[in-house]
Formats: C-alpha cells, sequence, structure tokens
C-alpha cells in the first residue's frame, strides 16, 4: 500500500496528535461508488477493473483514518465533548453507508475471475460474505452504534469512592491487587456495586442492542444472530458447530486443570480456597509490578524490540518517532480496554492503552505492538487495505505471540520481578480462555432468549461462568452478581458481539509458537512474520497452513496446544 504522508502535507515528524481531522462527506463517497460501479460495469479490460478497486481502496482507507482519529481522542479522553458526540454520529454515518453496490459491480464483472487470479479466492470471497451481512438493515446497525456509544460513556464516566477519594474503574482495579485480602474484597465489591447504580440504564441499552442485533440478522435473511455473525467474522467454512466443538475440548481437556491452579494459588498466598476477589492476587508477597512507569516501559520495549529483529525495531522505533503510542494513565481515559487502530491511508498504527502500574500494563503493551507489527508488515506487502487484517479469529494470533515472544525479555520490564510475572502470565493465559470460551457460550443463549428478563440474563451470565471456572468462590458477591454487576461490565458482549472466542481461538496458536520459539527461535520469528506479512489475504484455515498449524477447533487442539504450559505449570506450582 502507498503511503499517502506527502499528500496529506505533513511533515516528516508528524506526531498523531497533530493529524488533522475533518469527517467524511458520506455524500460525495456514495457518488464516488455509483462512479466506480459505472466504470466497473462498462470496464474494456482487467486493468479499468483494477484501477477501480485500488481506488475504492484508497476511499475506504481515508474513512478508516477518520474512523481512528475519533476512536483515539474520544477514548484518550471521555471528557472531550466534541469527540464523544463524533464517535457514535461517525459510526452511525459509516452503518448507513451502503458498499453492497461495488461488491455486486465485482462479482458481475466479466473480469471476475482476473480478480480471484490477480488476489486470490478470498478477496471476492470477502465480497460476497459482505453483500450477505450488510445488504439490508443499515438503519438498525446505525441505532446499534449509537447504543454502543452510549454504553462507553457510561461505562467510562463510572466513579467509586474507596480509599477516602473518587476513583475511576482503572484506578479502582489496582487495588484487586493488594496484599490487605479485606482491601481486594472492598474494591471488588465497590466495583460491582458501582456499576448497579446504572443498571437500569445498561440493562436498557443491552436490551435494545439484542434486539436490534436480532433485527439485522433477520433483515439479511438469517434464522439467527449467531449464525449472522459468524459470518460477519470471516468464519469462511465453519461456524457454530465447530466453535461448539471447541469450546467442548476446551471443558474437557483444561478446566480440570483450573483446580489444580487454585489450589496451588490458594497455598501460595494463605487461604483456603479462592473466592472472586482472590482471583488477581496470585503471590503471597505480592503480585509482579513494572519496574517503572509508562515511559520507562516504552523505553524497555524499545530495547526488546530492536534486539527481537531489525524489522520490529524499525517498526516500534517508527511508532516512537510519531508518538503513536497512548499508554500514559489517565482518570480520562475509557478503563477495561486497550486495541491496536491503524490510521488508513496515513499506514501507520496507533496503539492505546491505560497504565495502572500493574502487569497488564505490559500485557497489553506487548500484545497490541503485536498487532502494529502484523499491521505494518502486511502494509509493506499487501496490495490492499482490505487485505492488511485477517478475520478476527487470525487477526489475535500475531498478538497473542508477541505476548509470549516477551517472556525471554521479563527482566527488562519487571526486574527481580520477571519469574513471578512469566508464571502469573502462563496462568492467565490459560483461564483466560475458560473466560473467552463462557462469554461466548452466554452469548449464545443471549440471542436466544431476548425475551428472557434482566434477572435471568443474570442468572444465565453467573451459571456460564461458573461451568468453566467452577473453583473460584463468587458466593460473596452473588446478591450483586444475581442483579447483573457481572454481566454489566463485560464490554465484549456489549461492544463486540460473538468476537471473544477469537481470543480463544488465537491462544492455541500463540501457545505451540511459543513453544516453537523455544526449540528453534530463529524459525519461530521467520514464521511470525511470514503469517503478519500474510495479513488478510487468506482465510482462517489457509492462513494457519502457511506456518504449520492446524484451526483450533480441530479434535485434538486443546490439548496439544496447552500440554507444553500445563507441564511447565506442574513443575512450578
Amino acid at each position: 500500500m502507498k503511503d499517502y504522508s506527502n499528500e496529506m502535507n505533513l511533515k516528516e515528524n508528524w506526531k498523531v496528535k497533530d493529524l488533522p481531522y475533518k469527517r467524511p462527506d458520506f455524500k460525495q463517497i456514495k457518488s464516488k461508488i455509483d462512479d466506480l460501479c459505472l466504470r466497473v460495469k462498462n470496464a474494456e479490460s482487467y486493468n479499468d477493473v483494477r484501477k477501480c478497486i485500488d481506488e475504492y481502496s484508497v476511499m475506504m482507507s481515508e474513512i478508516n483514518y477518520a474512523s481512528a482519529l475519533t476512536y483515539i481522542r474520544c477514548y484518550g479522553d471521555c471528557t472531550n465533548e466534541f469527540y464523544s458526540k463524533e464517535l457514535p454520529e461517525l459510526s452511525a454515518e459509516e452503518a448507513m453507508l451502503d458498499k453492497t453496490a461495488f461488491g455486486h459491480s465485482l462479482l458481475d464483472s466479466r473480469f471476475a475471475d482476473d480478480i480471484d487470479r490477480d488476489f486470490g479466492k478470498n478477496y471476492l470471497d470477502n465480497v460476497r460474505a459482505d453483500i450477505k451481512i450488510h445488504s439490508n438493515g443499515r438503519e438498525l446497525m446505525a441505532e446499534e452504534q449509537q447504543l454502543i456509544g452510549e454504553y462507553q460513556q457510561i461505562k467510562a464516566s463510572l466513579r467509586f469512592n474507596f480509599d477516602g477519594k473518587e476513583v475511576s474503574e482503572a484506578e479502582l482495579r489496582k487495588y484487586s491487587d493488594s496484599e490487605d485480602r479485606s482491601v481486594r474484597k472492598s474494591a471488588s465489591r465497590t466495583l460491582l456495586q458501582g456499576r448497579l447504580e446504572k443498571k437500569d440504564k445498561m440493562f436498557e441499552i443491552l436490551r435494545r442492542l439484542v434486539k436490534l442485533r436480532n433485527k439485522i440478522a433477520e433483515a439479511n435473511g438469517f434464522d439467527s444472530y449467531v449464525d449472522y455473525m459468524n459470518i460477519e467474522k470471516g468464519r469462511n467454512g465453519y461456524g457454530e458447530k465447530e466453535l461448539t466443538s471447541f469450546c467442548e475440548q476446551v471443558k474437557r481437556d483444561l478446566v480440570p486443570f483450573y483446580e489444580k491452579i487454585y489450589e496451588a494459588q490458594a497455598k501460595r498466598i494463605g487461604i483456603d480456597h479462592v473466592c472472586s476477589y482472590d482471583v488477581n492476587y496470585m503471590f503471597n508477597d505480592g503480585n509482579p509490578e513494572p519496574a517503572g512507569d509508562a515511559e520507562y516501559l516504552l523505553n524497555a520495549a524499545k530495547e526488546m524490540y530492536n534486539d527481537m529483529s531489525a524489522k520490529s525495531g524499525e517498526i516500534f522505533n517508527y511508532m516512537l518517532d510519531h508518538e503513536t503510542l497512548d499508554i500514559m494513565a489517565s482518570k480520562n481515559k475509557i478503563a477495561g480496554i486497550g486495541f491496536c487502530t491503524d490510521l488508513g491511508k496515513l499506514k501507520g498504527c496507533v496503539i492505546f492503552g491505560n497504565c495502572n502500574g500493574t502487569s497488564s500494563d505490559v500485557t497489553v503493551l506487548t500484545h497490541e505492538v503485536g498487532h502494529a507489527i502484523q499491521g505494518y508488515l502486511s502494509f509493506e506487502n499487501q496490495p490492499v487495505l482490505e487485505y492488511c487484517w485477517g478475520c478476527n479469529d487470525i487477526a489475535e494470533v500475531p498478538s497473542k505471540i508477541m505476548e509470549q515472544f516477551a517472556y525471554p525479555y521479563a527482566e527488562k520490564f519487571f526486574g527481580k520481578d520477571a519469574d513471578k510475572f512469566r508464571f502469573a502470565h502462563m496462568q492467565e493465559c490459560l483461564i483466560e480462555i475458560g473466560g473467552y470460551c463462557a462469554t461466548h457460550e452466554f452469548e449464545t443463549y443471549l440471542y436466544n432468549h431476548e425475551d428472557a428478563t434482566n434477572e435471568e440474563w443474570a442468572e444465565a451470565y453467573i451459571k456460564c461462568i461458573k461451568a468453566y471456572l467452577p473453583t473460584v468462590d463468587s458466593s460473596e458477591d452473588e446478591d450483586l452478581l444475581l442483579q447483573g454487576a457481572g454481566l454489566l461490565g463485560n464490554m465484549g458482549v456489549y461492544m463486540f458481539p460473538r468476537y471473544l472466542i477469537s481470543y480463544a481461538l488465537c491462544d492455541m496458536c500463540a501457545l505451540q509458537m511459543k513453544q516453537l520459539r523455544k526449540e528453534n527461535p530463529e524459525k519461530a520469528w521467520d514464521l511470525y512474520e511470514k503469517l503478519c506479512a500474510a495479513g488478510g489475504s487468506k482465510n482462517y484455515a489457509e492462513l494457519l497452513k502457511l506456518v504449520g498449524m492446524s484451526p483450533a477447533y480441530e479434535e485434538g487442539t486443546v490439548k496439544k496446544a496447552t500440554e507444553a504450559t500445563i507441564n511447565e505449570m506442574m513443575k512450578l506450582m
């Protein structure tokens, strides 16, 4: 992809905070799409069609640029009135844009076979999928974006009275690592109670979202939102049957080990059994903490990425130069989320985080840089924006692998706590797989029971969590959880429906790559770069085949992928 920074009249040392924002003119974009459709129809050669594809890709990248800036600036400061209003409005306008006409023109073109030869089958396969899910219901999709924006604002504005002061959710989460069990318990309960103060509005938003999403699926000819979202998530050649099989493997081959994990944790921290407010406290002398603040972590990461490879160093240095790593702590940032987003035609990536002095600061940083490395390598190697990012079930693989690849460098981030971090991360990695499956299972219930009561939803959510995390005792907070305090805080359910299972699938690949890196570091890194460079040019199974792996849902994959980490943990517990 071409870098358009010169055409945007940007200085060579541009900074992301100074980038100009202007809402795209969607009427003009619609007119341009109509023109491109006509040109494809009247094309006399494939070269004419290819020019239209390239122009369309650039136009979409301009929308991506604007969308990225609104996300960055809204999430980075939820008190910013302009971007808090602009984000949902832009998202709604984009949802209203009919992009399917251009897709139809390509499929109907007499040069469709040439498109397959030029881009591979995945390009038009994605076009067909997009038409399936976006032909109707755009008004509903726009309303969905508005509701997501409302939830974001409520969650970001939550404030809690704790320890004699008013704190944000990000600041409150710091106390979940406290060595004092009474503080952990109090912080957990304060968080849950704070959510319930907004429960009427938050449940109202969720109910409207569920009904809207089911209507969107119905409008596009689907019997269920679950099936609709499997197409939306790029699940080409597999679907709910395979995802259910994967979850059953997790229950059978991984969940039983959770009992050993929590028994060992209880023994380490000197308690009878692990309660929900104990989960984040792993060592009796305190959890691993970064050896410095956000600026310290960026310097440590710079050393790590420059040592990993010439390419990773080049990418990270570029991001530092342009200040695209926004991980500094702020009470005005949205809590509980980190992300990497691309800047569209500017051909760059921005990382968002909200450091709070816990080990997650490092995990979020390495995870999101994994996304960025994949993005930059795809920008260099893929011809169009549509191929720069893979489907959801592959998109999290580079980021999850990067978390694992950071293990040998833990001393740079944690100093004397490096070993504790590595152990804690292994535990968190295995546990989160069950957590993601639990959310997936709950969402399957949710969209098939849109008329259930709030209490029934909350009870079903608890049931799903307990199915995957049976050893954790949440009875002391059950009065709050039954009112929905746990469900209301699950951002995935509100903002990223049917997405969290992707993290669990990607963990399978990351754990296998971690083991390969121990055995053959050079080969592991070469395969990593190969996967990143491929972007979204192939489907899920084909991309995994590039690096010698099988789809995560295939029988035996969960056991195979987790075995080495389980054995390593058993030696250390």
